[in-house]
């Protein structure tokens, strides 16, 4: 329930003071809709409790001047009341923001026993809810498509795709599925017919 969430968050329901948080995004994922969705979501429950929350973009890659630190100093991370984490931050950006003694609410799958105060997602039960839909429509021939050498979540995803697919008593040759980068959008639709 949501009064259990801000318990464990610590999070009055009803604070005297507006809290500010920060959601932090890759700058290869701010034109994503799942961004906007995510964002869209907490400023209206943010809102509700006289909260705010601001976008701020952290590079990919850094430019061999900056550190993330000075980046961090630049967006004022260490004033804010609590980063939420988007999809697709980098690793090295994600363990530094980690490290902030902050609240920080990872939108993503952290790595194993990492700290992090809230985790808000579960693919793999909707992996699972999926592939036994599309069982139960009949279908056998299921392709599973995500780059599972960058980002946790794709390999998280794989990972309980083979597991849904053996539940399902169907066996998966992962040359069958694109597992790896499209090379861009002229090449998708030439991996996805072949």
């Amino acid at each position: 329930s949501s009064s259990l969430l801000h318990a464990v968050e610590r999070i009055p329901l009803h604070s005297q003071k507006p809290r500010r948080f920060k959601m932090v995004v890759s700058d290869k994922s701010e034109t994503s809709d799942l961004i906007h969705l995510l964002l869209s979501g907490l400023q209206e429950k943010l809102w509700e409790y006289g909260h705010a929350i601001e976008t701020v973009t952290i590079p990919y890659r850094l430019e061999q001047t900056v550190t993330l630190r000075d980046w961090a100093k630049i967006h004022q991370l260490e004033y804010c009341d609590g980063i939420f984490i988007a999809p697709m931050v980098g690793r090295e950006q994600e363990k530094h923001l980690l490290g902030y003694s902050i609240p920080r609410i990872l939108l993503n799958f952290p790595e194993p026993a990492a700290k992090v105060d809230s985790v808000v997602w579960d693919v793999g039960a909707a992996i699972h809810q999926s592939v036994r839909y599309l069982l139960s429509k009949g279908h056998t021939r299921i392709m599973y498509i995500g780059n599972i050498e960058i980002h946790r979540g794709f390999i998280l995803r794989w990972q309980s795709f083979l597991a849904a697919m053996k539940a399902g008593g169907l066996s998966v040759d992962p040359d069958e599925h694109i597992t790896g980068g499209l090379g861009g959008q002229e090449n998708w639709m030439s991996q996805l017919i072949h």
